[in-house]
């Protein structure tokens, strides 16, 4: 008695509402309250020591993981649960009326139909042979017939359930388990997880992989126009090549071409010539702004020239956010920079404690000297920043859209038709109907109607 309660209340409508009245204000609440994964621990610590008791109360009813709080998690269930027995509550009706013996048992039957004929003259005989040869399915007995055409078209209703049912699934796990980050990787270097930036799923750890890049290869035209990029790749399945529009994928996990910059070596040495130090940086210069990275005590700020040569022949303008002693460059041009490096160069100034200590102009295998010491372009090659994403449900959502596709195509375009007829006394009763579209049937009705009459050929 109590379990029958419980499923009818399971199966209601209105508990249907309440749940999605319930998720809404769960969403909302997301929303408004901040949430501890958005955060970040630093941001989320900050907070919960300048307002120590209202997190302590957000936290009691996990109110800041409000997403994966137990309330949530609930809330869920009962909501699939309720589509599960709404849609089981369908399936008997659909599935009798696909497979039933509809051929009627009087002429009463028929005679109630919205689309109805008496044909005086004509039988069973005639009926059965034009409904054959316009592609319905009858079914037939002595004095009756029940013609079909598309019988099993009402189950397109369970796949369109079906559909809802599981994007709905699919769009739960792709919210709570969805991944992505931000990775930073230059030519022969091998990634092992060393995510930039991560923002991890609600549920799940974070997902990563392994592979080398082994030649970031950009494709120009005339020199200006980026048109293509092959990344080159050593992965656990072998070699592979990837580029704009070509992501990189393992296990689900996708990795996006975002942009491209240069990744320079520089070797610092004394006044002897010693090496003291060596750095590969990935620098973000190639659009023409300023960079900047250090070496021990020393800063070195720079912009980069691709092809310095051509630089020299630009007309010198201000650049803003730049060292005074680049300003004075003739190649710091406020200008659109050629994207293909032919002949590299930085022009560079070298701080220490903030004061300028040295400048020039550092072509490759050249040094500036500065402190004693100098500094050397060795080699140059590219490294590129890749937008990563995971998302686990979006295959059930692709898959719930062809279902919704091929549920409408079987509802609207073969929709079903139902022609019944009754014999009695020398003539013929006939009815029809259909689940779409009844002025379009009516004309296919009355022509079968006239082709049985003798009237149409």
């Amino acid at each position: 008695m109590i379990l029958a309660k419980i499923i009818r209340t399971l199966k209601s409508v209105r508990f249907t509402l309440l749940l999605i009245i319930a998720l809404t204000v769960v969403f909302l609440l997301g929303v408004i309250i901040p949430q501890k994964d958005l955060l970040g621990k630093e941001m989320y610590f900050k907070w919960r020591a300048e307002q120590p008791e209202l997190v302590r109360f957000l936290e009691l009813f996990e109110l800041t993981d409000i997403y994966i709080s137990p309330i949530t998690i609930g809330l869920w269930a009962l909501f699939f649960l309720n589509l599960i027995f709404v849609m089981s509550g369908r399936i008997p009706a659909i599935w009798n009326r696909c497979f039933r013996n509809d051929i009627p048992k009087d002429a009463g039957q028929i005679k109630g139909g919205r689309h109805y004929d008496f044909i005086e003259g004509r039988g069973m005989t005639e009926g059965v042979k034009i409904l054959e040869t316009e592609g319905y399915k009858v079914f037939s007995d002595d004095k009756a017939f029940w013609a079909v055409r598309n019988r099993l078209s009402p189950l397109a209703t369970l796949l369109f359930h079906l559909s809802f049912f599981l994007l709905l699934v699919g769009g739960v796990m792709t919210f709570y388990t969805r991944f992505s980050a931000e990775a930073e990787i230059a030519a022969g270097e091998t990634f092992e997880g060393n995510y930039t930036k991560v923002y991890p799923p609600k549920i799940g750890g974070t997902a990563t992989t392994v592979f080398t890049i082994e030649e970031i290869k950009p494709v120009y035209y005339k020199r200006h126009l980026p048109v293509d990029l092959n990344i080159t790749l050593m992965t656990k399945k072998g070699r592979r090549v990837m580029g704009i529009n070509r992501p990189y994928k393992e296990d689900g996990l996708s990795f996006i071409f975002k942009n491209l910059d240069v990744a320079p070596i520089f070797i610092l040495k004394d006044e002897k010539g010693n090496e003291m130090d060596a750095v590969a940086v990935k620098l973000k210069v190639l659009s023409g702004d300023e960079d900047y990275f250090w070496i021990g005590d020393y800063e070195f700020r720079t912009v980069f020239y691709p092809d310095w040569e051509a630089e020299l022949n630009e007309q010198t303008q201000s650049t803003e956010n730049i060292p005074q002693a680049l300003k004075q460059s003739p190649m710091d041009a406020e200008k659109t920079f050629q994207k293909e490096v032919v002949n590299p160069a930085f022009r560079m100034g070298v701080f220490k404690d903030g004061r300028l200590i040295g400048s020039g102009l550092l072509k490759k295998g050249e040094s500036i000297k500065f402190d004693g010491n100098s500094i050397i372009f060795s080699e140059i090659d590219y490294w590129a920043k890749f937008y990563v994403v995971k998302e686990q449900g979006l295959w059930i959502v692709y898959i719930s859209f062809a279902f919704i596709t091929i549920a409408h195509i079987m509802r609207f375009v073969f929709y079903r038709r139902d022609i019944k007829g009754f014999e009695q006394e020398g003539s013929l009763y006939v009815s029809g109907r259909t689940d779409y579209f009844p002025s379009m049937f009516e004309d296919e009705f009355r022509r079968i109607a006239d082709r049985i009459r003798g009237e149409a050929g």
